[in-house]
């Protein structure tokens, strides 16, 4: 069974990409396991889908808005013989914020850069009615779909009217960083040490590598992430690795133990319980539900 990284796209000419999936088979997967590096947010048109993202079987039917997560696995089923179709608006965050003046732009894209967000995935058609939703993803497909004369302006405008709705939302059940709790040059900074954790998870990194890097106190730094992030560090480097280990599972026949050693994860059982935390699934369990899923046959058993 094969599985991939979806290539890079948007390029870095551009924040957003935009297209529609349609199919009108029962049971046909309309893409099948992967990640990719960017956010996308999908609303249904029509049709009766399940959407598994991570270990998680969502349903994905018409009027439903679903966010994927940057390196999260993911794939889309349908399930009846009707015509299945819904929008992908795709953004790079970390593309985004380099263009980004002002303290509350940043605030309104870091949450889709922070991985392992406790944050609500589905929003059902119920959830989404008498809301703008609808609206502006049509809007912003039709937009990209044209590309008429100042059409980034319009796209930008149905975007930020689509991440405020969902941060709102998001806000209410998990509150997100507070606008005070640092300024616009601390926020900022916080790039270059995702972009340090994106690369070296695979190593013993620390809070205190970190600091130094960002030239400041362990005890500062530590505070300043915690409030930028909504997590602690040690808690958001866990969720890069399980987040590579969750793709190493799918794209690659190595054993869990050699997962487990490449994310940066010295101890298996630690790594097989923060695993299991986090999906509901051990690693086995979680390999063999994609591969039964996708229609291939579960490897044998490992270590």
């Amino acid at each position: 069974m094969q599985y991939f990284v979806e290539p890079l796209v948007p390029t870095q000419s551009r924040f957003f990409d935009c297209h529609c999936q349609c199919c009108e088979r029962a049971g046909e997967t309309m893409c099948r396991a992967h990640i990719h590096d960017w956010v996308e947010i999908l609303y249904c048109l029509s049709g009766s889908m399940t959407a598994l993202l991570g270990s998680r079987d969502y349903p994905f039917a018409a009027h439903d808005l679903l966010i994927i997560p940057s390196h999260e696995v993911h794939q889309i089923t349908t399930l009846t013989n009707e015509t299945h179709e819904y929008i992908v608006i795709k953004f790079r965050p970390d593309l985004m914020i380099t263009s980004m003046q002002l303290q509350s732009e940043y605030r309104c894209i870091l949450p889709f850069l922070v991985r392992g967000g406790p944050y609500q995935k589905h929003f059902s058609a119920a959830e989404l009615e008498d809301s703008e939703v609808p609206r502006l993803a049509r809007h912003f497909a039709e937009e990209y779909s044209r590309m008429q004369y100042g059409y980034e302006i319009a796209l930008k405008a149905d975007f930020y009217g689509l991440i405020l709705w969902i941060l709102r939302r998001w806000h209410e059940t998990s509150p997100l960083p507070d606008r005070h709790s640092s300024s616009p040059e601390q926020m900022q900074r916080m790039q270059p040490v995702l972009d340090y954790i994106g690369k070296n998870f695979a190593q013993p990194i620390t809070a205190a590598d970190a600091a130094r890097l960002f030239h400041v106190s362990y005890s500062y730094f530590s505070k300043l992430f915690s409030k930028a992030a909504g997590c602690s560090f040690s808690d958001y480097v866990t969720a890069v690795r399980l987040s590579a280990a969750e793709q190493l599972l799918i794209t690659t026949e190595k054993s869990i133990t050699e997962i487990s050693f490449e994310t940066g994860f010295s101890d298996l059982s630690y790594f097989t319980r923060r695993f299991t935390a986090k999906n509901g699934l051990t690693p086995r369990a979680y390999r063999k539900k994609y591969r039964c899923s996708s229609g291939g046959l579960p490897s044998a058993e490992e270590n």
